[in-house]
């Protein structure tokens, strides 16, 4: 019985959170403006682009590997939907971290 009772708490409270974005649309976007605004931002930012295959094609012969690649790039896309970036913002990204990566293999 509790496994059920913690379970319907957990949903519940996924339901509140979710009401609550939605009475409040710019709350993601601002909490994304804030955390990416950090100066380490650009090494998460790399490994979502790397992660997601964002900027690389998600064909694959095995249709599971290509329907995984695809799912992160859908994580990609909805990232960049409040973070705005184009192309020159991502190379930007990688150049940052090209940077940082020479620093630190000196």
């Amino acid at each position: 019985m509790t496994d059920r009772r913690e379970e319907r708490e957990a949903y519940n409270a996924r339901e509140r959170a979710v009401d609550r974005l939605e009475s409040d649309p710019g709350a993601v976007a601002s909490a994304f403006k804030e955390v990416f605004g950090h100066p380490k931002a650009p090494i998460v930012l790399a490994w979502f682009l790397d992660t997601c295959r964002a900027t690389e094609t998600t064909l694959d012969e095995n249709p599971l590997v290509m329907a995984a690649a695809e799912g992160r790039r859908q994580v990609w896309c909805a990232m960049n939907d409040i973070l705005s970036m184009d192309a020159r913002d991502i190379a930007a990204v990688r150049n940052a971290i090209s940077r940082w990566e020479d620093r630190v293999n000196e």
